[in-house]
C-alpha cells in the first residue's frame, strides 16, 4: 500500500548539503534532473531560488498538478464510498506525495489529518509520526517532540519493526541535540537489527556508530562490538578515517590516531547529521587521546609526549594548557621541569564536595521558602 512508501528522499537532502556546504558543484546537474523527474516542485522553488535555477518548467508543474489532483480525487472518493483502510491509504499517499515533492507545510498538515482520524491504530499512528519526523529531519528541523510522541505511542503498542526503527530516529535526534552518549548507546544497540534505511543508509549508520562509540564506549566493548563487529567490518573498510580513529586509539598509536582524526574532519563536514558538530567532535577526540595517554603515567616530559603524538612541543604545551584550564584534563604542567603531571581524582573528596554543593542548594531553597511563608 501507499503508506509503506518512504518519503521524502533523504539522499536528495544529502546531495544538496554537499552542493551548498562542501562546494561539490559536480552534483548540481544530477540533482536538478532528479528533482524534475520526481516532480518536486516545492524543492525546486526552495533550493533553486538559492542556487539560481530559475522557474520550474511548465511541463514539470503540469505533471505535479495532475498527480496532486489525482491523489485528492482518490481521497475524496475513498471518503465518500470506501472503508477506513482505503481512506487511510489515500491520506498516506497524499502525504508521501507532498513529502517527496518538498512541501514541509502540506506534508505536516496531511500527516496531522491522519493522526486526527478516529479509530487510528497504534501501528498507523507510529507510522504517521515517523513520517513527520522524517520530513522535519529532511528540512533540518528538530524532530524531538515528534520522536517523543512516537516513543509514547510505541510504549502502548506497535510492532517490533517500528520499535526497532524508532531507535535510529531517537539516535539521530540525540545527535542533533549533541547528546552523543545517548546516541552512541542507541546506535550500537541496533547495528544487528538495523532497518531504518529510509532515514540513513547502513554504511553511514555504521560510520556514526563507530565514531560515537569511540567517544563513549568502554575499551573492551569497543574492541568486541565495534572494531571486530562483523556487521561493521562488512561495510566500514579498514582504511576508512573513522575506522583508523578507532583502531589507532585502541592500539595506543597516538601519532597515527592524531593523523586519523585530522583525516576524519572533512568527512564529518560532508555529513548532514554531523557537519554542525564537526569541530566539537574533533576537539572531543583530541581530548580523549590526551586523556587516555596521561591515564597511563603519573608524569612524563613534554618532549616525550610531543614525540608520541608527533606534534611540536609548543603546540602540545598550548593545547594541554587550554584543556587543563577548561577542566577537561586532570593534570598540570611544570614549566620549569618541562613535565606533565597527572592529577589523580579523589573519588571520596569529589563525592563530599558534591554533597556539600547539593546541601547548599537545598538550604538556599528552604531560606527562600521561609521568607515567602513569613510574608
Amino acid at each position: 500500500p501507499s503508506s509503506d512508501v518512504p518519503s521524502p528522499i533523504m539522499s536528495l537532502a544529502s546531495r544538496y548539503h554537499l552542493l551548498t556546504h562542501c562546494s561539490k558543484s559536480d552534483l548540481e546537474a544530477d540533482l536538478k534532473a532528479e528533482i524534475k523527474d520526481i516532480k518536486a516542485v516545492h524543492l525546486w522553488e526552495a533550493w533553486g531560488g538559492k542556487l539560481g535555477w530559475g522557474e520550474v518548467t511548465a511541463e514539470v508543474k503540469k505533471a505535479y498538478d495532475e498527480e496532486e489532483q489525482g491523489l485528492k480525487d482518490e481521497l475524496k472518493k475513498a471518503e465518500e464510498s470506501s472503508g477506513e483502510t482505503e481512506i487511510l491509504d489515500a491520506y498516506f499517499g497524499l502525504s508521501n506525495f507532498y513529502s517527496r515533492t518538498g512541501s514541509l507545510a502540506l506534508s505536516l498538515s496531511t500527516l496531522d489529518s491522519i493522526l486526527s482520524l478516529p479509530k487510528l491504530s497504534t501501528s498507523k499512528k507510529i507510522h504517521a509520526l515517523l513520517g513527520k519526523a522524517r520530513v522535519l529531519m529532511f528540512f533540518d528541523r528538530s524532530p524531538t517532540d515528534v520522536v517523543a510522541a512516537c516513543d509514547d505511542a510505541a510504549e502502548k503498542g506497535g510492532d517490533w519493526d517500528k520499535r526497532n526503527r524508532l531507535k535510529v530516529y531517537k539516535a539521530l535526534d540525540a545527535v542533533s541535540r549533541r547528546d552523543f552518549k545517548k546516541a552512541a548507546e542507541l546506535l550500537a544497540g541496533c547495528v544487528k537489527t538495523f532497518s531504518a534505511d529510509e532515514l540513513v543508509d547502513f554504511k553511514e549508520f555504521c560510520t556514526y556508530t563507530v565514531l560515537l562509540s569511540v567517544l563513549h564506549m568502554p575499551r573492551p566493548s569497543l574492541k568486541k562490538d565495534v572494531i571486530d563487529g562483523p556487521e561493521i567490518l562488512a561495510v566500514v573498510p579498514s582504511g576508512s578515517p573513522v575506522r583508523l580513529v578507532a583502531e589507532r586509539l585502541y592500539d595506543c598509536d597516538y601519532s597515527g590516531y592524531f593523523r586519523a582524526v585530522a583525516g576524519l574532519e572533512p568527512s564529518l563536514r560532508e555529513s548532514r547529521y554531523m557537519s554542525s558538530h564537526a569541530s566539537y567532535l574533533v576537539r572531543e577526540l583530541v581530548v580523549l587521546g590526551y586523556a587516555q595517554f596521561l591515564q597511563s603515567y603519573k608524569s612524563c616530559t613534554l618532549a616525550a609526549m610531543a614525540e608520541t603524538f608527533a606534534v611540536p612541543q609548543p603546540y602540545l604545551d598550548a593545547h594541554l594548557s587550554r584543556f587543563i584550564a577548561a577542566g577537561r584534563l586532570q593534570c598540570k604542567i611544570d614549566k620549569v621541569g618541562g613535565v606533565v603531571e597527572t592529577v589523580r581524582a579523589d573519588g571520596r573528596n569529589a563525592q563530599y564536595k558534591k554533597l556539600v554543593e547539593e546541601g547548599d542548594k537545598v538550604l538556599n531553597k528552604l531560606q527562600r521558602l521561609s521568607r515567602v511563608v513569613d510574608v
